[in-house]
């Protein structure tokens, strides 16, 4: 499948310079981001509050804008973003059928009924005012709001929050049978092993760690990547000093040409770690 939505090279920022502002510091959370949404994926984000979960979600959505890189949506991509914060605005004076129909105008009532059923929302739950519901079935009216428009990415921050073990298996079998994308940022993760295809760590970003490889705020898998193991053994012979006299006594290239490669393999290794503008 092609692409849904995409980001390259993605670093961001809070508390930019301005013209009125130029003294004011930057504070970064996401480096190098590089992410790939495709269709009948779904993705999970772990990390520690501050590595920049929902801000990654939120430069998905485009409530926030890059410092740099690309964030690619796919022409007629519809996205939907589930939020503690929405649940909470829900009128509590309404019901949950109500609320579906004023978000889908025209649906039919039986049809409402059924897509509410599926989220177990059945029978005289949808019915009954929110404030009579739980806190789990309110995030469950929400679920049913933003899925009756069938968009093609799911975004969810925290949506397990409320939720008890059966209401967490019931939304993890919706996202299985969920045709497009899911990207959930969690702290639960025996939810997201139990959900995602693929999981990420984001790690916080740390000025003074920034020359670690793999370093800090970079989204990363828990296997290298290719280039990864590339720049590693290409720097390898070079690290240590038996190694470095080892590769000198064995190659029987001119002087000339060990230098050239040995430049060559640091540059990328100093390129990759520093990024290319910094190397």
């Amino acid at each position: 499948f092609n692409p849904l939505v995409s980001l390259e090279n993605v670093c961001f920022a809070y508390d930019t310079p301005s013209a009125d502002t130029p003294d004011t510091p930057l504070r970064p959370v996401l480096c190098n981001v590089n992410l790939t949404l495709r269709q009948g994926v779904c993705v999970g984000l772990v990390g520690p509050n501050g590595s920049g979960k929902t801000t990654l979600l939120r430069l998905l959505l485009g409530e926030l804008q890059a410092n740099y890189g690309a964030v690619t949506l796919q022409t007629g991509v519809t996205m939907s973003y589930f939020s503690q914060v929405f649940v909470d605005r829900l009128n509590l004076n309404d019901t949950a059928l109500k609320l579906l129909c004023e978000t889908a105008p025209g649906i039919a009532e039986l049809e409402a009924r059924k897509h509410l059923g599926s989220f177990g929302l059945g029978g005289n739950l949808a019915l009954q005012p929110l404030q009579l519901l739980s806190g789990g079935q309110r995030s469950r009216v929400y679920f049913a709001l933003i899925t009756v428009h069938h968009p093609a990415v799911l975004v969810l921050d925290e949506p397990t929050n409320h939720l008890d073990y059966d209401s967490q298996d019931a939304l993890s079998i919706a996202l299985h049978e969920f045709t497009g994308c899911v990207i959930i940022a969690s702290h639960n993760q025996s939810f997201l092993q139990q959900t995602c295809t693929e999981l990420y760590s984001l790690e916080p970003y740390v000025q003074e760690q920034k020359l670690q490889f793999n370093r800090r705020g970079k989204l990363v898998k828990a296997e290298r990547t290719a280039r990864e193991e590339s720049v590693l053994q290409s720097i390898e012979p070079f690290t240590r000093g038996n190694s470095l006299m080892q590769w000198l006594a064995d190659s029987d290239e001119p002087a000339e040409i060990k230098a050239e490669q040995m430049a060559e393999a640091l540059n990328d290794y100093c390129t990759y770690v520093l990024g290319d503008d910094e190397a």
